[in-house]
């Protein structure tokens, strides 16, 4: 999963991008240039944790998350430019989902044209009305060769009729239900107002946990209606407190009226949002999970291990994580080989599985096939 994190000046979004990811990025104005900062994060779950317990393999694989720190859109010392450039959009574009980082501490904001009273409704409904813009741009550019071509009439009119939605909508592709066809027509455009958006509003650090609370409710009703999702956290603390031991950061965690950390929070939002499950395969070489879309049938989620699996499928032995433990959790014999397996067949918990079964989350596989 590759996740973009963008924001306006000030809003503290590389802070946001050093508490997701455990960086050191340079922080404060050009502190980063105009080079992106980038991080690759294991995504954490207790099920990888114990099935590795379990089989004690050779190699353990997480799931990861790939995060990419957009650079302010002007170089260090140029006047304020405060908008999304045109070097920032096409690094979005590459993201299965952006973050929208916007400010909800202090009261002013001195950074042109931001200057004056800190609004973070605000400041996301002009980030996303830019993503609009650029797609727009983006369609008028790709209509304008249509037009001086023989051809592509279908593709002319889908195109300009999604251009006029858009545009007398006001308000981003992906709120406006496009059906297939016309998914299936932009779907090399990667258009930026299309993507899953999860708003991340920094908060003040003396916030309390009701009014933390209150501050995300009152954001998340300002842009329901954009279809943006809205998180909250107090960056530049949970940054500190994410750098201490894990027992004494839970108490810190506990007096900010959470359960868990910023990056744990964070990654469960993403993959609800982006509607994403885990499953995994086993074994005494290795213990992996592999991240795809909920409803991913059997022989597609073959293809994500090895395009041979898709091609040569056959069947899916599956088994449900939870189910596996149950018959096998407390039996150490198991580590060795795939007995686990046989144990789980005789209780009647393995299961045959064909090229339509959708995969579930948690799911544990082993792919038959033939080449």
């Amino acid at each position: 999963m590759h996740v973009g994190i963008a924001g306006y000046r000030g809003a503290g979004k590389t802070t946001v991008f050093n508490c997701l990811t455990g960086s050191s990025a340079a922080t404060g104005l050009g502190g980063g240039g105009r080079d992106v900062n980038r991080s690759v994060i294991k995504v954490p779950d207790e099920r990888i944790d114990k099935l590795s317990d379990l089989f004690r393999p050779k190699k353990t694989t997480y799931a990861d998350m790939a995060f990419v720190d957009m650079p302010g859109p002007t170089d260090a010392g140029a006047e304020p430019k405060d908008h999304i450039d045109a070097h920032a959009a096409a690094e979005l574009r590459k993201h299965d989902a952006l973050v929208a980082v916007v400010r909800g501490f202090g009261t002013e904001t001195a950074y042109p044209p931001r200057g004056g009273k800190v609004d973070a409704g605000r400041d996301l409904a002009d980030f996303d009305e830019e993503l609009v813009l650029f797609d727009l741009m983006v369609l008028e550019k790709r209509l304008e060769r249509l037009r001086k071509e023989k051809g592509g009439k279908a593709e002319q009119e889908r195109l300009e009729a999604l251009h006029k939605q858009i545009e007398d909508a006001a308000r981003p592709a992906r709120v406006l239900g496009l059906d297939a066809q016309t998914l299936e027509a932009v779907s090399g455009f990667q258009l930026l107002s299309l993507k899953p958006v999860l708003a991340l509003v920094n908060l003040p650090d003396d916030a309390t946990p009701a009014e933390a609370a209150q501050i995300e409710a009152e954001l998340a009703a300002r842009v329901k209606d954009r279809g943006i999702e809205v998180m909250g956290l107090r960056a530049k603390l949970e940054l500190e407190i994410g750098e201490l031991p894990p027992e004494d950061a839970a108490g810190f965690l506990a007096e900010l009226g959470l359960t868990e950390s910023a990056r744990s929070r964070f990654i469960r939002r993403c993959y609800a949002m982006l509607d994403l499950i885990s499953f995994f395969t086993v074994g005494e070489d290795e213990v992996r999970a592999w991240t795809i879309p909920r409803g991913t049938p059997a022989v597609r989620a073959a293809g994500k291990i090895h395009s041979d699996l898709e091609r040569g499928f056959i069947r899916a032995e599956t088994i449900a994580y939870a189910d596996f433990i149950a018959v096998c959790g407390h039996d150490r014999a198991l580590s060795a080989g795939s007995k686990w397996m046989g144990k789980a067949r005789e209780a009647g918990k393995l299961r045959l599985e064909g090229k339509d079964y959708e995969v579930l989350d948690g799911d544990i596989i082993n792919v038959r096939f033939n080449v």
